[in-house]
């Protein structure tokens, strides 16, 4: 697991989350997310066409950064799901939750 951040413009951050979000590397993904956390107004994009698999720990993380960046009037927007992971994003209700491109 993978994640590379870049910044877009004054207000856009881009994640590019690659390889899998498991037990074994959520810690990491965790500790890599924290970072999007404190840029309030930010629209922060999961760049996720590199992630191969996501369990309900990686889910968690994520659906903290959404808590997280909704409360300090920022988006998160997932973009690039395959389509395994978007049926996960469907199945769990997340597509609901997150602005899926």
């Amino acid at each position: 697991m993978e994640v590379k951040i870049l910044l877009e413009g004054r207000t856009s951050l881009v994640a590019h989350v690659s390889g899998r979000i498991d037990n074994t590397t959520v810690k990491d993904f965790e500790q890599e997310i924290q970072k999007l956390f404190d840029h309030p107004g930010f629209k922060i994009t999961l760049e996720m066409s590199g992630t191969e698999y996501i369990n309900s720990s990686g889910l968690r993380v994520l659906l903290i950064l959404r808590k997280l960046v909704a409360a300090n009037e920022g988006q998160v927007i997932v973009r690039g799901l395959s389509a395994d992971l978007r049926h996960v994003f469907e199945i769990t209700g997340f597509d609901k939750i997150f602005d899926l491109r």
